[in-house]
């Protein structure tokens, strides 16, 4: 689902990023946070140190998988300006 296109005002001034984390506990080891917001979208990892110490590794899984699903020229996406 989109999220907001216009930033929210917080005290006058536009909200340059919004995100959460869920809360990692004794029965759940990890979580994983998506939300879009002005035309962008975070993703956010958060895991137990039983599971991994180098968040990176998470994220080449996610990248491996886009790339699968998207091909790998979404990676040369900037915000603003799409590629050939």
């Amino acid at each position: 689902m989109p999220g907001s296109k216009r930033p929210w005002i917080t005290n006058g001034s536009p909200t340059k990023s919004v995100g959460f984390m869920m809360p990692v506990g004794k029965k759940l080891a990890g979580s994983v946070s998506i939300i879009s917001y002005t035309d962008s979208l975070q993703l956010g990892v958060q895991m137990d140190k039983s599971i991994g110490t180098d968040p990176k590794e998470i994220l080449e899984i996610y990248y491996d998988c886009l790339d699968e699903m998207l091909g790998k020229e979404w990676r040369d996406f900037e915000k603003g300006k799409k590629t050939d």
